[in-house]
């Protein structure tokens, strides 16, 4: 009974020391549309100059966590989140400064390739727990919790301080959340973490799979505030529909904790794809008020409910962590081209052209999952 109690703890400590390590990229990932509209509107960037800013610091989040992979199982997770963490909050700080584009750019790549260093930490340490979907599961519903409550003061922040307001947010959420990161575990032994990566096939595949299910998410995500602008919203307007996104991707990360692996993963993983992918060409198609709020709902719930499905996968094949840090970096790598790809395709305001890159991106995940999933469903893996 003791015992259990103790294990229950270190699974509490555990999933507040994942979110402490991954809340610098996730501020990233989740606020581009209110760091993009600012940079347009604060800083007077281009909707592509800003898109772009925002790709940059994303992709070089990326290839820090993918470039991680290959060495996380070896060395203390601790350090490697504690390094990744002084770099990020540096470089949030000195965001605040008004600089021009190529300064400003360099300094969110320092951000980035911090922030990727220490979510690869956080993921990897997750993959060695009793029941990896579940605390994937349970650290994105807390994501999504505080995303719920804070989107909101951080739009008024915008409203009133710009680019500023948004930088100094995630600079003092980060900090307050960063004491946590010492409750990492350590590494499995080094005999384990140093063998070859296992399940190099199914590992490949998730990570093509994760890859394209980001590029077609924040393809659109990153166009979210400027869509319900033209839409005759304001921006307080727009976050209070980001805020109602945040409760939906609660109610998505709460039922896939609740659900875990009792269905298997190829069923609820094939239909938050599903849900997901539909609701991003409600945002593409649609042009009145309902559909765009509905339609960022249905979307968040789908990607707060497939992401714990994805990194579990990755963990089920190897305890280590180091697919589901590869797994991370390659959704990052995703989440990084989006808004850049969407910044291209959406120049001329039409934003219909992005309808077939959902379909084929969103086509392309389910099937590349579908294999690994499926075979792990059949092995009881």
């Amino acid at each position: 009974m003791k015992e259990r109690r103790l294990n229950a703890r270190s699974e509490v400590l555990l999933g507040a020391a994942v979110v402490a390590a991954e809340v610098p990229r996730s501020l990233a990932s989740g606020l581009v549309p209110l760091i993009v509209g600012a940079l347009i509107d604060d800083r007077g960037f281009s909707g592509e100059s800003a898109s772009l800013l925002a790709s940059t610091e994303l992709l070089a989040g990326a290839i820090s966590a993918l470039l991680s992979a290959g060495w996380i199982g070896r060395v203390s997770r601790v350090r490697v989140a504690g390094v990744g963490l002084a770099l990020a909050l540096s470089a949030q700080l000195l965001s605040i400064i008004e600089m021009p584009w190529p300064a400003l750019a360099a300094l969110r790549i320092v951000l980035g390739a911090g922030a990727g260093m220490a979510a690869a930490a956080g993921v990897a340490a997750a993959a060695s727990s009793r029941n990896p979907e579940r605390l994937f599961a349970a650290t994105g519903l807390a994501a999504a919790l505080a995303a719920a409550i804070l989107v909101i003061p951080i739009g008024h922040s915008v409203e009133r301080f710009g680019a500023d307001g948004v930088f100094g947010a995630c600079f003092l959420i980060a900090l307050v959340l960063a004491p946590f990161i010492r409750h990492l575990p350590t590494p499995p032994p080094t005999t384990r973490a140093g063998q070859l990566l296992p399940a190099r096939r199914e590992g490949i595949l998730l990570m093509v799979s994760l890859f394209a299910f980001a590029i077609g998410q924040t393809a659109i995500w990153a166009f979210t505030e400027r869509i319900g602008k033209e839409l005759g919203m304001s921006v307080s307007g727009v976050s209070g529909v980001l805020a109602a996104t945040g409760l939906a991707g609660i109610v998505g990360a709460g039922a896939a904790a609740l659900l875990g692996t009792r269905w298997g993963r190829t069923f609820p993983l094939s239909l938050a794809i599903i849900i997901s992918v539909v609701s991003v060409l409600g945002l593409t198609e649609g042009r009145t008020e309902a559909i765009y709020i509905s339609a960022n709902a249905g979307w968040a719930f789908g990607y707060a409910f497939a992401i714990p499905y994805f990194l579990g996968a990755c963990a089920a094949i190897d305890i280590a962590g180091r697919w589901t840090a590869a797994g991370l970096g390659a959704s990052a790598v995703g989440g990084a081209l989006g808004p850049a790809v969407a910044g291209m395709l959406v120049e001329t305001g039409d934003y219909t052209a992005l309808t077939g890159l959902m379909i084929l991106t969103g086509f392309t995940a389910l099937i590349t999952s579908g294999l690994v999933v499926w075979k792990l469903d059949r092995t009881g893996a």
